[in-house]
């Protein structure tokens, strides 16, 4: 494989989640096989605790990441390394979300970027138009936000009502998008969704609320909410997560939809330049 990406620095954080996410992005970059004994030397050297103990649970953690990907993760775990799937399609998004989630060198560019993937793989929701409005608003959309969901409003039909005070940046509301119909009457589904990057997602599950959208707008028929996180949601923590944020897109499912609703050739070009900067 032609190396693309840099890997990143050893994180300082030696919890599961965040090693798995070094190995992924390790192999993803360098197209080397990462044997369990290359990783052994690796967290010896790095005075990771309780080695053999935290090498079985990152072991045990790529595999359950292996399942919950399934054909969609460009990598294959077995007991002895982990290594690239030959040609994947998803590589370079891969990169991208394991990159959001480990946290190294991220800033405002990177968790924007996100925010406009996620827009262009919910696309296969609605009818085609999604609209960004979450703060700051991308190009193309009115900079304020009441005339961003005034636009909103117009575009699907929407009844307004109470106008959204100017202190308001988005109220957690950072995608929107809607399955229309001919007929033109309204009352369609709509999607309203939030995106979140940092380790401290959990905080965020409950800031979209559509009870205080519900003042501003009038959907006929109730929205559908989702959370958009580039990290991997663990089985123990996956039902009380629906719960509280709606339709859960964590990584597993938004490396499905990159296969099932391809993203704008020139949004992944730009993930692919973001990416090669990233670690340099």
């Amino acid at each position: 494989m032609k190396r693309w990406f840099t890997p990143p620095p050893f994180p300082n954080d030696d919890t599961v989640p965040v090693l798995a996410d070094w190995v992924e992005l390790y192999v993803l970059s360098t197209g080397k096989r990462l044997t369990r004994g290359a990783l052994q030397t690796t967290l010896r050297r790095e005075d990771v605790r309780n080695i053999d103990a935290r090498l079985d649970d990152i072991w045990m953690e790529l595999n359950s990441r292996k399942g919950l990907c399934s054909k969609y993760w460009p990598l294959d775990v077995n007991e002895n390394g982990v290594q690239l799937r030959s040609h994947h399609r998803n590589l370079t998004l891969h990169y991208f979300f394991c990159a959001l989630s480990l946290g190294y060198n991220i800033e405002n560019h990177g968790r924007k970027l996100f925010e406009l993937c996620v827009a262009d793989l919910v696309r296969v929701f609605g009818s085609g138009i999604v609209l960004p409005v979450g703060f700051p608003r991308s190009a193309g959309l009115p900079r304020s936000m009441t005339e961003a969901v005034q636009l909103y409003a117009r575009l699907s039909q929407l009844e307004l009502r109470q106008v959204l005070p100017t202190r308001d940046k988005d109220l957690g509301l950072d995608i929107v998008t809607w399955k229309q119909f001919a007929d033109g009457r309204g009352g369609w589904l709509h999607y309203a969704g939030q995106c979140a990057t940092g380790n401290d997602w959990d905080e965020k599950l409950e800031e979209l609320s559509l009870t205080v959208w519900g003042d501003h707008i009038r959907w006929i028929v109730p929205p559908i909410r989702f959370f958009a996180i580039p990290h991997v949601i663990s089985k123990p923590q996956w039902d009380r997560t629906c719960l509280r944020g709606g339709l859960i897109l964590d990584r597993p499912r938004l490396l499905q939809l990159a296969v099932e609703s391809p993203m704008k050739r020139q949004r992944l070009w730009a993930v692919h330049q973001y990416c090669r900067m990233l670690y340099t």
